[in-house]
């Protein structure tokens, strides 16, 4: 497993391409159906226009995105009436993608470890999701933050070139 982890992080090869934003979005939520649907919450997808487009990798995009819906869907699993909202925007130049939930939030003892590959707030996490996704923006020379509220949920930020 940490070998593969390694390896995984070591491929610096993107494929760069204009893709659709609000597929991609659309596509990741679609890919994760049976889990949203498993759970009483809702799950919006929020474009700010059609035809939002960047040029990114689209297969490590959506990995992105599905990573970061899961984190919401697992944060969510107690919550009875959970919300995620997946959107995108654009601001100047950059691509802003947000995915937010209302969950019980990251500890703020652990908010300063959450990038450490195989660090995890949960008993049954690996600890790489967040440590690869921001991987995955550094390759696209983005940026990636965390604000999280134990009384009102988790809002990552994403701010990609376009």
């Amino acid at each position: 497993f940490v070998s593969r982890y390694r390896e995984i992080t070591k491929n610096n090869d993107i494929v760069l391409e204009e893709i659709d934003d609000s597929a991609q979005l659309h596509e990741a939520v679609s890919l994760l159906q049976e889990d949203l649907h498993k759970r009483p919450f809702d799950c919006k997808v929020i474009v700010q226009s059609p035809g939002l487009s960047l040029r990114a990798d689209e297969n490590m995009l959506k990995q992105l995105v599905i990573n970061l819906l899961k984190n919401s869907i697992e944060a969510l699993k107690e919550t009875q009436s959970g919300n995620i909202q997946l959107s995108a925007s654009e601001l100047d130049d950059q691509m802003v993608i947000k995915v937010e939930d209302n969950g019980p939030g990251i500890p703020s003892e652990h908010m300063d470890e959450i990038f450490t590959p195989f660090f995890s707030t949960r008993e049954d996490g690996s600890g790489i999701g967040l440590s690869f996704s921001k991987h995955i923006i550094r390759l696209h020379g983005g940026t990636m933050s965390i604000w999280s509220d134990p009384e009102k949920g988790t809002t990552v930020t994403i701010r990609l070139q376009k």
